[in-house]
């Protein structure tokens, strides 16, 4: 019986652990996502000079087409993430922030 309690204990930690570190994961993903996104040089206003955005199009000779990661990253740029891209970003998130809580056990505090 005390072996089934422990488990059980152990279980809930865990569980609950898991849930915070991928709730973490959910809030902090997309404003992750947003500075990447920036850093490479896909700003609000257009690329920037001497970016790997800047380089990125040099590749393409100025030439967007629509559906490309070029345009993507663009316009997230442009833009921002926007309902969806904020619900997936969120959602990669929590899912790893869980996978490493459940791989790394009670290792992760």
């Amino acid at each position: 019986m005390r072996y089934l309690e422990e488990s059980l204990g152990n279980w809930k930690s865990g569980t609950s652990g898991a849930i915070t570190i991928g709730l973490k994961r959910a809030i902090v993903a997309p404003i992750i996502v947003s500075a990447i996104i920036y850093v490479l040089g896909f700003g609000t206003g257009d690329i920037a000079a001497g970016s790997f955005a800047s380089w990125y199009m040099s590749l393409h000779k100025s030439i967007i087409v629509r559906g490309s990661l070029l345009s993507i990253l663009q316009s997230l740029g442009a833009s921002g993430l926007g309902t969806l891209g904020i619900s997936i970003s969120s959602s990669f998130g929590a899912a790893i922030g869980i996978l490493i809580r459940v791989i790394g056990g009670s290792k992760l505090n």
